[in-house]
């Protein structure tokens, strides 16, 4: 596997740095996702401790559970996908303009430890404590370190792409997938025609 050099890491940095104020929208992103977690938690938390029966209380946990993940889902994927498309297109941009680690062992680390702490301390349910941790290192992750190796990946590609020769097999192979390439692939081959 090649090395990326030292000037190309250099770059990546430099962007993903000046790119910054996008994963910080993902961040506040992830955290109104997990405000609503918490605020559903409240929810459904005083239903179960109201109905004070421990199938409720499943019942509940359940329902918590599947809420929190269909609310990632929606918001992630409608409102994160427009943010990231954002990000790739002034990423993009700054490929051919700009000349611009996190670690992911931290980024899962510190809100386990953060939240075993403060659960540990006011003596509440470390089950709670598990899945919020998973949610904000999601949230995390998905704000810091996916536009990182985004960033890393890009130029890497862009390093790479100017050298690569395609083999008309490949051509083949992508028109035998979709319809879509097997078209434009035609297009490309017919001579043009001049008006």
């Amino acid at each position: 596997m090649d090395v990326i050099s030292k000037e190309l890491l250099d770059i990546v940095k430099d962007v993903y740095v000046k790119t910054m104020k996008f994963n910080f929208i993902m961040l506040g992103l992830g955290a109104a996702v997990t405000a609503i977690s918490m605020l559903l938690l409240l929810m459904f938390g005083g239903i179960a401790v109201l109905c004070d029966n421990q199938i409720v209380t499943l019942a509940m946990i359940a329902i918590w559970c599947f809420a929190t993940g269909a609310t990632y889902k929606i918001i992630m994927n409608y409102v994160g996908y427009l943010i990231k498309a954002a990000h790739v297109a002034v990423i993009s941009e700054a490929v051919t303009t700009l000349v611009v680690v996190l670690s992911t062992f931290l980024v899962w680390i510190v809100p386990f430890i953060l939240l075993s702490v403060i659960f540990s301390a006011l003596e509440w349910n470390m089950m709670i404590a598990f899945i919020l941790a998973v949610i904000i290192s999601i949230c995390i992750k998905v704000a810091f370190v996916d536009s990182y190796m985004l960033v890393k990946m890009m130029f890497s590609y862009m390093e790479v792409a100017p050298q690569t020769q395609i083999s008309f097999d490949l051509y083949e192979k992508l028109c035998k997938l979709s319809n879509s390439f097997k078209k434009l692939w035609q297009k490309a081959k017919a001579p043009a025609t001049t008006a």
